[in-house]
C-alpha cells in the first residue's frame, strides 16, 4: 500500500469481496444492489417513506423536508440508511478502514426467513442473518482513490460520498451506529446510464484462503462489532420495533400461503452465531426451505413466555429472545375485524351509514389491506390556502363496479402499520389512523374515520358534482368521539377525510381495467401550472385475495407483483400502453388538463395528429404536454422553476 502514492485531492477507500464477479466480457462487475437488474430496479416505496420521515424528523428536525424535495434526503443520506439497513441503494458500499474491507472479504453473508410461534394463534416471519468465515474462496480487496462529493451541488458519477466528513452525515451516524463502526462510504453510480465502477479500481489485493484466521485484530472482530444490535444502534432499533402487521405469501409452489405476522420493512435481524440454531439439534424444524415464500418453521421446546432460564442460557436462544422483545404488533391486528366484532351498546348505530336515499352497513363493505405507506406517500387534500397534486375531477372515473368479485361502493380500507409510525419512536398514547370506511351513492359519498390508540370515529359527508369536478363538504352526517379531548380540530379531519376519499377512489380506479385520465400532477410549473405524470393511466393493480378467519381481505399489488404504493413515478410509463384513438376524439378528453386561455390543446392536437400518421403509440404521454406547456409560455424554452414531486 505504501507504493501507492494518494493524489492529495482524493480520498482513499477500499472494498472487500469473498470472490470477484465478471461480466459477460470477462471484466470485474462492481454494480450496486439496485443496478444489478435489467431494467435497473427503482428504491423501495416500502423503506422510502419512513428512512425520509425519520432523515427530516431526527437528522434535520424539519418536517418540511419530507415533502420538499431535499437534495441530501433524497441523493445521499436515505441512499447511505437503505444501503447499510435496508434492500440496497445507487450506490456501491465502501470504507475508509482496509481492516474492515479485509474483515468483509473473509466473511460470507447468510439469510434464511424463519417463521416462529410466538402467539397461539399466528407465526411470525423473521429474517435472520449472519456472517460465516470462508476458507474455500478467492478474496479480494479493491482499492479507490477518488474525488469526495463536498456537500453542495448536484452529485456526479463515480464521486465518494464520506459520511463521517459531512456535517449532517456526522450527525447521522451518531444516530446509525453501523455507518460509523463501518466506516462508511458509498461510490455514486452515477444518473442514467448506471456505471459499473470497476474502472475506478487503482489496485486490486488478492488475499490466501486462510489469511489472518488466527491472528489479530481479525479473528477478534465479530458479527456484531460491524452490525451492532438494537440495543446499541439506536437507528436499527427505531426501525426493528416497527410494529409487525399480518400479511400472507403470494401464491407460489412452495409457499405454505399462510396468513402470519410481518416485519412491513423485512429488515434483516443479525445474530452473531456462525450457523443457524436449528441446526444445533435444540430446535425442531418443521419444515421450509429459509425463503420467504417457504420459510424455516421452528418450534421452540418451550413456550416463549415460559422457561426463562432456557431463554437466557443459550446464547443463540437470548438473541431470538432479545429481538423478540422489540416486536410489536398492531393492536388490534385487523381493525375492521375488531369493529365488526366489538360487543357495545352502540355498536348497531356505529355500523350503519345513511348516504342519499341508501343505507350502507360496516359488516358488507369489502375490506383492503394496505402493505406500504400509501397515507403518508400521497398528497394532502387541498384547503384553505393549500395548492394540490390531485385532480378532483378525474378520481370518480374508470372505477369498476365490482374488483375481485366484490363491490366498489363500499369499501373498507386498513391502513398500513408504516402509516401508523412515528419514526423512530412511537407514542402508543397517541391517537393514529387505522381505518377508513367509503361509501358511493352516485355522486354522494360517505367517509369514515377511525382512529386507534385513544380512539375515536368521525364521520362525514361530500358531494361530487360532474360539472365543475369539485367535490364539496356536506355538514358532518355523524360524528361520535369516544375520546372527544384528544381528537384533532374539525378542519384537520374533514381535510384528512377528503383525502381518505382522494386515496381510496384513486386504489379502486388503479384496481380498474381500461384507461383513465390521470389521478393526480405530478409537476409544478411556474408554481401555477400543473402537468400529469402522464395523459392517460392503465390499470396499475391488481387484487391479490387473502382469507382470515372466515373473511376476505383484499391485498393491492402492483402489477408486477410487488407493494402497491399509489405512487405516479413509480412507475415506468414507457411501458404503458397507450393507444391513440383519432387526435381530436383524444384532445377532447385531455382538454381539462389545459389551462383556460392558452393554446396548448391546439399545439399537443398537431403533435398527437403528427404521432398517429407516423403510425406512432403514444408510448409516453407526458412529453405533449411538456412540449405543449413549454410552447406556450416561453417560446420552446423549458418553463423556470419545474418542481418535480414524488
Amino acid at each position: 500500500m505504501d507504493e501507492l502514492t494518494l493524489d492529495p485531492t482524493k480520498q482513499r477507500v477500499f472494498r472487500g469481496q469473498t470472490k470477484e464477479y465478471l461480466a459477460h466480457d470477462g471484466t470485474i462487475s462492481l454494480l450496486p444492489a439496485l443496478t444489478r437488474f435489467d431494467p435497473p430496479k427503482e428504491y423501495d416505496t416500502s423503506w422510502v417513506t419512513p428512512i425520509a420521515t425519520f432523515l427530516a424528523r431526527d437528522l434535520l428536525k424539519d418536517n418540511e423536508q419530507i415533502w420538499s424535495g431535499s437534495p441530501d434526503i433524497d441523493a445521499v443520506f436515505g441512499p447511505a440508511l437503505l444501503q447499510h439497513y435496508g434492500p440496497g441503494s445507487k450506490f456501491l458500499d465502501v470504507t475508509s478502514d482496509l481492516t474492515i474491507a479485509t474483515w468483509f472479504s473473509l466473511h460470507k453473508r447468510h439469510e434464511r426467513w424463519v417463521s416462529i410461534p410466538l402467539s397461539q394463534v399466528f407465526n411470525f416471519y423473521f429474517s435472520v442473518a449472519w456472517y460465516e468465515r470462508v476458507d474455500n474462496s478467492d478474496p479480494v480487496i479493491y482499492v479507490f482513490d477518488v474525488a469526495a462529493w463536498k456537500g453542495e451541488g448536484a452529485l456526479r458519477g463515480s464521486q465518494l460520498i464520506d459520511l463521517l466528513s459531512l456535517k449532517d452525515g456526522q450527525k447521522l451516524v451518531e444516530t446509525a451506529t453501523r455507518l460509523a463502526v463501518q466506516s462508511a462510504s458509498l461510490l455514486y453510480a452515477g444518473p442514467t446510464p448506471i456505471q459499473d465502477l470497476h474502472k475506478l479500481i487503482r489496485a486490486r489485493i488478492y488475499l490466501a484462503k486462510d489469511f489472518g484466521k488466527d491472528t489479530s485484530p481479525l479473528s477478534a472482530v465479530s458479527t456484531l462489532d460491524l452490525f451492532p444490535p438494537p440495543s446499541k444502534d439506536p437507528c436499527y432499533k427505531a426501525i426493528v420495533e416497527l410494529d409487525f402487521s399480518l400479511a400472507a405469501n403470494a401464491p407460489t409452489d412452495i409457499t405454505f400461503d399462510e396468513v402470519h405476522f410481518e416485519h412491513p420493512l423485512a429488515i434483516p435481524y443479525y445474530f452473531a452465531f456462525s450457523c443457524p440454531p436449528w441446526n444445533t439439534g435444540t430446535l425442531k424444524d418443521t419444515g421450509g426451505i429459509g425463503e420467504h415464500n417457504s420459510p424455516i418453521f421452528l418450534e421452540f421446546p418451550h413456550a416463549f413466555s415460559e422457561a426463562a432460564d432456557f431463554w437466557q442460557k443459550i446464547p443463540w436462544a437470548k438473541e431470538f429472545h432479545d429481538y423478540a422483545m422489540l416486536t410489536r404488533c398492531l393492536q388490534p391486528p385487523l381493525c375492521y375485524f375488531d369493529l365488526i366484532n366489538r360487543q357495545s351498546q352502540t355498536a348497531e348505530e356505529e355500523h350503519k351509514l345513511q348516504v342519499g336515499d341508501r343505507l350502507f352497513i360496516l359488516e358488507e363493505a369489502t375490506p383492503f389491506l394496505l402493505e406500504t405507506a400509501v397515507w403518508t406517500m400521497t398528497p394532502s387534500a387541498p384547503g384553505a390556502g393549500v395548492s394540490t397534486f390531485w385532480i378532483p375531477f378525474s378520481l370518480p372515473v374508470g372505477i369498476a363496479d365490482r374488483i375481485a368479485g366484490h363491490a366498489s361502493d363500499n369499501v373498507f380500507i386498513e391502513l398500513s402499520s408504516l402509516d401508523a409510525f412515528s419514526f423512530p419512536l412511537a407514542n402508543s398514547a397517541a391517537s393514529v389512523l387505522r381505518g377508513v370506511w367509503i361509501v358511493r351513492n352516485d355522486t354522494e359519498y360517505g367517509v369514515t374515520l377511525y382512529y386507534f390508540g385513544q380512539p375515536y370515529r368521525y364521520s362525514v359527508q361530500f358531494h361530487f358534482d360532474p360539472e365543475t369536478g369539485v367535490f364539496t363538504f356536506k355538514d358532518p352526517s355523524k360524528k361520535t368521539d369516544i375520546v372527544s379531548h384528544n381528537s384533532p380540530n374539525e378542519n384537520v379531519l374533514v381535510r384528512m377525510a377528503l383525502k381518505s376519499l382522494f386515496v381510496t377512489l384513486t386504489l379502486l380506479r388503479d384496481l380498474s381495467p381500461g384507461l383513465k385520465p390521470p389521478a393526480m400532477y405530478v409537476v409544478f410549473v411556474d408554481e401555477e401550472f400543473h402537468i400529469p405524470w402522464s395523459l392517460l393511466e392503465p390499470q396499475l393493480a391488481t387484487a391479490t385475495q387473502v382469507e382470515w378467519l372466515d373473511d376476505i381481505y383484499i391485498v393491492p399489488k402492483a402489477t408486477d407483483g410487488t407493494r402497491y404504493a399509489c405512487s405516479r413515478t413509480t412507475y415506468q410509463t414507457t411501458n404503458w400502453p397507450h393507444t391513440p384513438q383519432e387526435a381530436g376524439i383524444e384532445i377532447s378528453k385531455l382538454l381539462p388538463f389545459f389551462p383556460k386561455d392558452s393554446d396548448l390543446a391546439g399545439f399537443a392536437h398537431l403533435v398527437m395528429q403528427t404521432m398517429q400518421e407516423r403510425g406512432l403509440d403514444l408510448y409516453r404521454a407526458s412529453n405533449i404536454v411538456v412540449q405543449a406547456a413549454t410552447t406556450s409560455r416561453t417560446s420552446l424554452a423549458m418553463p423556470r422553476n419545474v418542481v418535480g414531486f414524488g
